[in-house]
């Protein structure tokens, strides 16, 4: 008998005995309150059993994958009710076809994202299967039956396979070939009652029918639909099936018809529609392509994301705890360098969790530049349930906040039905507003005007749009969605690009920036798995383009970060009336805390009797609009001090949640000093000195303290005249811009605020420079000139100096629409004035 030994390792425990050895650490909580998963969640894990399955794959052939299958069956049904789970290392990659990938599984013990008590079971070498032969002995009462399936090869019914699993899962069966079968039956002794055959159908539709029928039913999880081949992408032994234990356990359904054929393409309908699963599903796994099978997934309303990662059903069992989460720096804007190139490195690829959870990971953790240069890496928000631990570790562990997560939720577009859109952009907003700003940038594939409506919807700080570019280099846009920043890559991300070719998609950017004139732009680093190891290749391009200025300064942010420069720079004429509350004076034990949708990315919280918030320096104006979200039942009240004079009470009606912001407008001169303050008679109101009155963001002060009148206006609520009319635009400040604006064309605003200047906000998308005469109470004071801004969706700004007040009109008269060379030229599109 072996000697038991102890030895204290701070919060954990290892004893060696009998050939185990066991860790105790600190356990888990089944889930975390606040926060409801959109994935099925396992029970909480108390411990979990290591098994290294090395040698059980080390065949790298169809009978290696089909014990794997097995294994991963009995791992889920275990998972499925027990605490104490099966855990595997040195798992393979299926997306990539890597049998021996980065030891990420092994590394989550290392890093303690696997709490709880740990056991190593001695496996017995000899076994051709060690893991599996391991599983069928210790775990026998679990396993209730077996179901055959058709041997894997490149031409095996994959439909006939994922039906024997799918039965399998909700009859607690091993699926099993005739190889494992009989490797059972020879090695281990073990025979089982045959629960279901899979192996006559004759084609896959027949087989899928027949899983439908049977196993499409109450105790099916409705949260999501599996989707895997075998003969995929040409068929491999290494498409393995590491994700089957997750879908197991959740009783998941898994289909596998190919809608690059018409008669399968036919049958999904069958399948993803309203009557099996609610619009908005998410299909995880595989497909055998990507246009085709993610044009049908999408079309039924519904959106398809690859899935691929051993051990779900152990990281699921952990808390789901937004407040587990590190929150990273709020969005910092840069000083505007007009002769700088701003750029933001961008891992991407991160809507195929195989690629996030391996080499993501190895290279974050491990690379020799790990933390050197400032990236962003895109990665699934539905991590926070499916693997909750690791978002936690990834958000303590950003190197000094050098590192940023990008949101990427799914392959391809939203789904293509309104119900299907409406439950995609909740889902997605839900997982953003409850990651306590980890994600506060979105990459969307669709780069379509279309889609800037589901942008606008989930809100981020930041939407980065498309794939990819040209390896070395391609044209971006930039333009905004709302409040919203918006742009495209530049730079390949498929591709094993150099450092000298991804510092040449950044140069390319500046050399089409004119000089003078400060340069932005998202460059891809690759993915890691097509390409090196972007840690250590952002970092070489990094210092080949600081070697080769070409007289340029270069700055180097994280994504959210260029985002904050670019819209600090891109609106330099914003109202200089707007403060916000994170810079104000706070006292009275009112705080600063970090909330994404919030204009600043912070807001003062901890609003309560006696807190104020103190704005210096204020504009003179005749009103103040206060940005704020009350995510409570009760009507917050404050009090609004001007100069030191208490001149109204504010009232903040609730919004319905802490991350939904409205406005309120008191129509009060102030100017100097602006306090908002929560005094004895505000608390009473509200019930209590406990009770807070709402989260501040921001004051803006509007019109002149002199005398009142608007300072901003849009333009699609102007008197429209002449042919001039209005048109959705996702960029305009107010969703909507006033076009068709030709010869005797007129926007008419009425009731403008005092001011030394007007400024414009347009696109113009033509080649030709625009022309319209400013009117002021009638009298035509000057003419405007719109430059082109390189599309219709980019908006710039220009500037007449000049006294306004009172009316003030925009009109192509015919002097103007000679200068531009016709009649039926357009000045552009004007989206919004501002009184200066």
């Amino acid at each position: 008998m072996k000697k038991m030994t102890l030895v204290l390792l701070a919060c954990s425990m290892v004893f060696t005995l009998f050939g185990f050895r066991l860790t105790v650490d600190q356990g888990s909580k089944a889930e975390a309150a606040g926060y409801t998963a959109k994935l099925p969640k396992m029970p909480a894990t108390s411990a979990v059993v290591v098994l290294d399955i090395t040698k059980d794959k080390s065949e790298h052939s169809w009978e290696s994958t089909e014990a794997l299958l097995a294994i991963t069956t009995i791992q889920g049904i275990v998972n499925r009710t027990s605490s104490t789970k099966i855990y595997l290392v040195n798992a393979p990659q299926k997306w990539t076809g890597i049998w021996n990938p980065p030891a990420t599984d092994q590394w989550a013990l290392d890093d303690g994202l696997v709490p709880g008590t740990k056991t190593y079971p001695t496996l017995n070498p000899s076994k051709r299967f060690p893991v599996l032969s391991y599983l069928v002995q210790n775990y026998a009462s679990y396993i209730k039956g077996s179901v055959l399936y058709p041997s894997l090869s490149t031409t095996v019914n994959d439909s006939a396979v994922m039906a024997a699993i799918t039965a399998a899962a909700q009859t607690d069966a091993i699926p099993l070939s005739s190889a494992i079968q009989s490797y059972l039956s020879t090695t281990e002794g073990k025979t089982y009652t045959s629960l279901a055959d899979t192996r006559g159908f004759a084609n896959e539709i027949d087989a899928f029918r027949w899983a439908k029928a049977n196993y499409l039913n109450a105790n099916t999880t409705k949260a999501f639909v599996a989707k895997h081949g075998f003969k995929y992408w040409g068929g491999s032994p290494a498409l393995v099936p590491m994700t089957f234990d997750y879908y197991v356990a959740s009783k998941a359904f898994i289909y596998s018809l190919d809608s690059n054929k018409t008669n399968e393409r036919a049958e999904v309908a069958s399948l993803l529609n309203t009557s099996n699963y609610p619009a908005g599903t998410p299909v995880l796994g595989e497909v055998n392509g990507e246009l085709s099978e993610l044009q049908e997934i999408e079309d039924r309303g519904y959106f398809f994301t690859f899935l691929d990662g051993a051990n779900y059903s152990v990281h699921s069992s952990y808390a789901s705890d937004p407040a587990a989460i590190t929150a990273p720096a709020a969005p910092a804007a840069s000083t505007i360098d007009n002769n700088g190139v701003f750029v933001a490195f961008y891992v991407t690829d991160g809507d195929n969790l195989s690629i996030a959870e391996y080499n993501h990971h190895n290279y974050w953790r491990n690379s020799g530049y790990k933390g050197q240069v400032p990236m962003g890496w895109s990665l699934p928000p539905m991590l926070l349930d499916l693997y909750p631990k690791k978002l936690q570790w990834l958000s303590a562990n950003n190197y000094n906040n050098n590192y940023e997560l990008i949101a990427n939720y799914n392959d391809g577009s939203a789904p293509n039905t309104a119900a299907g859109e409406t439950a995609f952009t909740t889902a997605y907003k839900d997982y953003l507003s409850n990651s306590n700003g980890l994600f506060r940038t979105m990459n969307y594939f669709d780069t379509s005007a279309a889609s800037n409506s589901i942008i606008t919807t989930i809100n981020p700080y930041f939407s980065i749009r498309g794939y990819q570019g040209a390896t070395n280099g391609n044209p971006v846009s930039w333009s905004s969605i709302g409040q919203i920043p918006d742009t495209t890559i530049s730079g390949s991300t498929q591709s094993s690009a150099t450092p000298q070719e991804i510092a040449n998609a950044a140069k390319y950017v500046a050399d089409h920036t004119a000089a003078g004139t400060p340069a932005f732009v998202v460059v891809s680093v690759g993915d890691g798995g097509h390409s090196g190891d972007p840690s250590e290749d952002a970092a070489l391009a990094k210092a080949i383009m600081l070697n080769n200025a070409g007289g340029r300064n270069y700055h180097f942010l994280r994504p959210v970060d260029l985002a904050a420069t670019w819209k600090a720079y891109s609106s330099p004429t914003a109202p200089s009336g707007n403060y916000e509350a994170e810079s104000a004076t706070l006292t009275g034990g009112v705080a600063t805390y970090t909330n994404n949708y919030a204009s600043g990315g912070q807001i003062a919280g901890s609003f309560y009797q006696g807190g104020a918030i103190s704005f210096a320096n204020v504009a003179s104006g005749s009103s103040v609009q206060i940005r704020y979200a009350n995510g409570s039942t009760v009507q917050g009240k404050a009090s609004l001090y001007a100069g030191g004079t208490d001149v109204a009470q504010v009232t903040l009606p609730p919004t319905g949640s802490w991350d939904t912001f409205s406005t309120v407008t008191v129509n009060v001169a102030v100017g100097g000093t602006v306090k908002l303050q929560i005094d004895a008679d505000d608390a009473a109101t509200m019930g209590g000195s406990f009770t807070t009155a709402g989260n501040i963001d921001k004051i803006t002060v509007s019109g002149t303290g002199g005398g009142g009148g608007q300072s901003s206006f849009e333009a699609e609520d102007a008197t429209l005249a002449g042919g001039a009319a209005i048109f959705t635009n996702g960029g305009a400040s107010g969703g909507q811009i006033v076009g068709s604006f030709y010869q005797g064309g007129s926007l008419t605003f009425t009731g403008a605020a005092s001011g030394s200047s007007l400024t414009v906000r347009y696109a113009n998308g033509s080649t030709i420079t625009g022309r319209a005469s400013l009117y002021v109470n009638g009298v035509d004071v000057a003419q405007i000139v719109l430059p082109p801004t390189g599309s219709w969706n980019t908006f710039s700004t220009v500037t007449v100096n000049g006294a306004v007040q009172g009316t003030i009109k925009i009109q192509i008269d015919a002097d103007d629409a000679s200068a531009m060379g016709g009649s039926f030229i357009t000045a552009g599109n004007l989206d919004k004035i501002t009184i200066n």
